[in-house]
């Protein structure tokens, strides 16, 4: 409950999950993923030929960039997807850094 009253008293941290989760869609739709826009923080990288996402998510890790791979969860596309949360906490320069390795995985 006080989770909920300290989020409707502040909507400055829903302006920038917003902005976050904006920032990172435009990047990584820069690296050819066509992504949707929903009002959901959550961004699924759905599987492209050539691609191997499982290798990609433990690159990531081991870079200290978590994201999770997904190939069973309901929204995951055929061929699975890397699942990435966006938090309102997250930084720009977070941002970027996780699509700049990302661009070099790919």
């Amino acid at each position: 409950v006080r989770a909920l009253e300290m989020e409707r008293a502040s909507s400055g941290r829903r302006r920038q999950l917003w902005a976050n989760v904006a920032q990172a869609r435009a990047e990584l739709r820069s690296l050819g993923w066509p992504l949707p826009d929903t009002p959901v923080p959550i961004i699924c990288l759905g599987a492209r030929p050539g691609l191997d996402l499982a290798a990609i998510q433990a690159k990531l890790f081991s870079r200290d960039i978590c994201v999770a791979h997904s190939q069973g969860y309901s929204s995951a596309p055929e061929g699975g997807a890397l699942r990435i949360a966006i938090f309102s906490t997250h930084t720009g320069a977070q941002i970027e850094r996780l699509v700049h390795k990302l661009g070099q995985l790919v």
